[in-house]
């Protein structure tokens, strides 16, 4: 399959080659860039922001000239949320981003915290993080076509080099276990990643498929305002540090 053939033929690195990789056309050459990402001061910061499980994860990006940067991404295991939000999203937008404005594209599923009771969308917009849960019903075809679409498309997607659980999650720990099915001599792949066995780069996949369904809008999700509609600005294609 193309990822085979990428990782042996073309000798270019891939995490694992059991399974199939969720994007196989992430090619590290095109889709890392050559050194690590850093923040533009004033540009609205994406957060997209994953809440279900035991392992929260967070991604942070950037348009810059027309491409979306991936400069942060972490996760934390069996924290709360208001811990989380203190470590993982305070303290990064104060650090990393000062001086630019964030906009949260969260877990649609929303699910309030067992120790406040509040949502992490409620928990961002009272902590001044204006916050939304991602659009398109959480269809998982829709999530996994957004992240594709900007892979496909050039220079449109980079990642900085230092995000090494990200990496491995685009590269193929992110992946499509094989479904046993007697008799047939053709791999056959389950229709989604186990999220407990992925995890957690299946945690980290999910907050940048909410980052990327948001920023582009695709059509099978029946919303296609995207980037346009964050905060009322300029398309993506016209945005300037």
């Amino acid at each position: 399959d193309y990822a085979t053939i990428q990782s042996r033929l073309m000798m270019r690195y891939r995490t694992s080659l059991s399974g199939r990789p969720v994007w196989p056309m992430f090619d590290s050459d095109e889709h890392i860039a050559k050194d690590n990402l850093r923040p533009h001061y004033g540009t609205t910061v994406l957060i997209g922001y994953d809440t279900s499980g035991f392992t929260p994860a967070v991604v942070m990006g950037q348009f810059y000239k027309g491409c979306l940067e991936i400069q942060y991404a972490n996760y934390g295991v069996g924290v709360g949320l208001q811990e989380f939000f203190e470590v993982f999203i305070s303290q990064v937008l104060a650090t990393e981003y000062p001086g630019c404005k964030a906009f949260a594209i969260c877990d649609p599923s929303d699910r309030r915290d067992n120790i406040s009771g509040v949502s992490p969308v409620e928990w961002l917009n009272k902590n001044g993080i204006e916050a939304i849960k991602a659009p398109g019903n959480n269809e998982f075809k829709g999530r996994v076509d957004s992240v594709a679409n900007m892979l496909t498309a050039r220079n449109r997607i980079k990642f900085s080099p230092e995000l090494t659980d990200m990496l491995d999650a685009m590269r193929g720990k992110y992946k499509y276990a094989e479904a046993r099915v007697g008799g047939s001599r053709e791999k056959v792949y389950q229709n989604r990643p186990d999220k407990r066995a992925t995890s957690p780069y299946s945690d980290l996949a999910d907050a940048l498929q909410y980052l990327c369904i948001h920023a582009v809008g695709i059509k099978n999700t029946g919303d296609r305002s995207g980037a346009q509609r964050i905060l009322n600005i300029k398309p993506p294609s016209k945005w300037r540090a």
